[in-house]
């Protein structure tokens, strides 16, 4: 459940991110679909893993349990942290990057004056 709530969390902070230079290259750059994909693949993984324990603990009480279900929320649950840790990474580098300055040659040679 936390999981989910920090990938909607995280996909909410990127999208409110201020608009600096820095931010539109990210923004026009491959990553920027990619990271918000992930991240909502991310939120789908973790409700499928909160829905299947919900539904796991509903209905598998017997003494042999359900296989399947069991094998459901282990298989989300690797998934999520694993994505979760790919995510991380990627949405680490967009911030270190968005500190960055933005580059002062850029627009130069273009034909433009002040």
């Amino acid at each position: 459940m936390a999981i989910l709530g920090v990938s909607l969390t995280v996909l909410a902070i990127l999208l409110a991110l201020p608009d600096r230079p820095a931010i539109a290259d990210i923004r026009d750059s491959d990553t920027w679909p990619r990271l918000r994909g992930l991240l909502l693949v991310i939120a789908l993984l973790a409700f499928i893993g909160l829905v299947s324990a919900q539904i796991g603990a509903a209905v598998d009480n017997q003494l042999a349990g359900c296989e399947i279900v069991e094998q459901i929320v282990i298989a989300s649950a690797v998934a999520t942290v694993a994505a979760m840790g790919v995510a991380g990474v990627t949405f680490w580098l967009v911030l270190r990057a968005a500190d960055e300055p933005s580059d002062p040659s850029q627009g130069r040679g273009r034909g433009r004056y002040p």
